[in-house]
């Protein structure tokens, strides 16, 4: 027994539209539209790097105001969050220490001692009330 095929004179054909043309065709269309896709997830994931690089910049100037915007839940978020989270922790960090400065100098203006700090190189860097009283000179001229 042998099989019987039909021959290509009785494969529907239907001009243009013909089953290549049309896979073809449906071919091109996957391929644009992952395109199309690609480019727009690449200006998104550009838009989010833009962000965190503000941020550093901003970070690296001293401006711990603002934090960055989490989108998503990739390594870019990922990244948002910790830069966030740094931000804070030195923001944290940066308010203990100026409480601190606070502190120390409300003590070192009302002691009783003259208190005095000179540099290195021989200047005043730092004086309180009394020894104003005791020197007779005021901390604007000498320092």
């Amino acid at each position: 027994m042998s099989a019987v095929l039909p021959s290509a004179s009785l494969m529907p054909t239907l001009g243009f539209f013909s089953i290549p043309w049309m896979v073809f065709i449906a071919f091109l269309t996957g391929v644009v539209c992952t395109f199309i896709v690609a480019m727009w997830r690449r200006r998104a994931l550009a838009r989010r790097m833009q962000d965190l690089v503000r941020a550093v910049h901003r970070l690296a100037e001293g401006d711990l105001r603002g934090s960055v915007p989490v989108r998503g839940n990739d390594e870019v978020a990922l990244l948002a969050l910790t830069l966030n989270s740094a931000i804070e922790t030195l923001q944290q960090q940066l308010a203990r220490a100026e409480n601190q400065q606070v502190k120390m100098a409300t003590v070192l203006e009302h002691m009783e001692e003259a208190v005095v700090a000179v540099s290195a190189e021989g200047r005043v860097s730092l004086m309180n009330a009394r020894a104003e009283l005791w020197f007779g000179v005021t901390r604007q001229a000498v320092l």
